[in-house]
């Protein structure tokens, strides 16, 4: 990576790129490279160097946008926390609600500090859901779905949030976390979000070694309830996180739940896709296809949107769980590349390989999908997950094949890279406290 750094790169991403590499390789090398005091202040907290990181950013009055995430890392493990709530209500209006919770969701993972955990929550469950609602038919929602929806919106993504950070952060959990989630279990009414949480705290109490016989009773009598239909990812995380507790039979009866749920044939469907990408525009005109056509292009793409949207839980159960079960994982993951020819399941396998140690079976089938690429945006696309794979601690002998290829990468793809790279290793190379 030395040859990246010695490149003309912009000072914001020289930066990015130093701290990602401080974080990877447990290092104070790259230290000198960096140059803005908030990234520098970040470097120093992985490093546990929590002194020198105050004594830089003290007298700080004002933070840039581009140094946010790197401030907020900072305040909350030096608990500064009216700094923190400060900046968490500058972020919310600068960059929005959504990408301010996405920005304190990561520095939570990383930090495991207890202290942003409720502000994090209480964004959370304000969100408007609409934000996830895409346009999947002609028809506008009847009022009462559209009730419905808004509270399952709300409950599944605070579940989800929950959820994600004690896997990521299950061999040290944040203190009132497990508080939160028994709280949050009495507030929702819907089977398919506690098992969510039943899941959860399995994982948990396993980990811990404690009974889970109660929770695991109880996740078989939800797979009864009819809110099981309401959709694909509740059951994913769910069965993410019994199998990552080894309750592989309960996990795979939940698993078996996803296929039918994607393709349930209710006039609803087009009402419960509330978890694809943001509202995107139907390629698909009226008066140029039939309206058959039109259904069946919506509902591939439902379907497709679903898939997608398990991705990223994958991703962490593998970033948690390291070898474990891989192979299921990888199964899933070669069904949603089949499905989707997305390129983020690309990634997913290659993770699964290289944690079996197929890294020549990784290489050779990276190598083959550059080759074929054609159009600058997929390249763009495929250039940004490398990031992800070259910080991944499996991947071995990949780094030297993937910095042969930044090599010859453009500017704008080498910036995707170290984006993807800097974001990531906060997800994989969490502060233990």
């Amino acid at each position: 990576m030395a040859s990246l750094l010695d490149e003309q790169l912009p000072r914001l991403y020289r930066d990015k790129l130093s701290v990602g590499l401080t974080r990877i390789y447990n290092t104070d090398k790259y230290l000198d490279i960096i140059t803005d005091k908030f990234f520098l202040a970040e470097a120093l907290c992985h490093l546990k160097r929590l002194g020198e990181a105050e004594q830089l950013i003290k007298r700080r009055r004002t933070v840039g946008r581009e140094a946010y995430r790197s401030a907020l890392i900072s305040y909350a493990l030096l608990n500064r926390t009216d700094k923190a709530n400060r900046l968490i209500d500058e972020m919310c209006t600068n960059l929005g609600r959504s990408r301010a919770i996405d920005e304190i969701f990561y520095v939570v993972i990383y930090s495991g500090v207890d202290n942003l955990l409720r502000p994090l929550i209480k964004l959370t469950e304000g969100i408007e859901s609409n934000t996830f609602l895409p346009v999947t038919s002609h028809e506008k929602p009847p009022r009462s779905i559209l009730n419905i929806l808004d509270r399952f919106i709300k409950d599944y993504l605070t579940a989800h949030t929950l959820s994600t950070i004690i896997l990521l952060r299950i061999n040290s959990p944040l203190q009132s976390i497990i508080e939160l989630v028994k709280n949050e279990i009495k507030k929702t009414p819907l089977a398919v979000i506690k098992a969510v949480y039943y899941s959860t705290l399995i994982l948990y109490l396993k980990s811990r070694g404690k009974e889970v016989e109660y929770y695991k009773n109880e996740l078989k009598e939800f797979l009864k309830d009819k809110s099981i239909l309401f959709g694909s990812p509740p059951l994913m995380i769910t069965f993410i996180n019994l199998l990552a507790a080894d309750e592989l039979d309960v996990a795979y009866k939940y698993l078996q739940q996803i296929l039918p749920v994607l393709i349930f044939p209710s006039k609803l469907h087009g009402y419960l896709d509330y978890l694809s990408p943001p509202q995107v525009k139907n390629i698909f005109y009226a008066e140029k296809a039939s309206e058959k056509l039109v259904e069946l292009a919506l509902e591939k793409r439902r379907v497709i949107e679903n898939f997608l949207a398990f991705a990223f839980d994958l991703e962490n159960y593998m970033i948690s769980q390291g070898q474990k079960h891989v192979w299921k994982i990888e199964e899933i993951a070669a069904i949603g590349y089949l499905l989707t020819r997305d390129i983020k399941f690309l990634q997913l396998l290659v993770m699964a390989w290289v944690r079996q140690g197929f890294h020549d079976l990784a290489e050779e089938v990276l190598g083959d999908a550059l080759m074929s690429i054609q159009d600058k945006n997929v390249r763009y696309d495929f250039i940004q997950i490398l990031g992800i794979i070259y910080a991944d601690p499996y991947s071995g002998k990949l780094r030297g094949f993937i910095e042969n290829i930044l090599q010859r990468a453009t500017m704008r793809e080498k910036k995707a890279f170290i984006d993807t790279m800097y974001v990531d290793t906060a997800r994989i190379y969490r502060i233990q406290l």
